[in-house]
């Protein structure tokens, strides 16, 4: 129920987090179910332009049917 969360990619596999399907108490003394934590440098961060929504990132990445 827990593990790392390794590079998909056969020639890296870096060891980019770990995980936590039990959950984990968060440092505001929540309880977070599951729980996610990876390292800030082995991630890239892509911004997202305030006016944009998560519906119309989908919608440009999803195929035609």
């Amino acid at each position: 129920l827990n593990g790392e969360i390794e590079c998909p990619n056969s020639k890296c596999q870096a060891k980019l987090g770990r995980y936590s399907l039990v959950g984990e108490k968060c440092t505001c003394a929540k309880w977070i179910n599951p729980a996610f934590h990876f390292h800030r440098s082995k991630v890239d961060e892509c911004p997202i332009a305030k006016n944009d929504t998560i519906e119309k990132l989908l919608l440009q990445r999803s195929v035609p049917v």
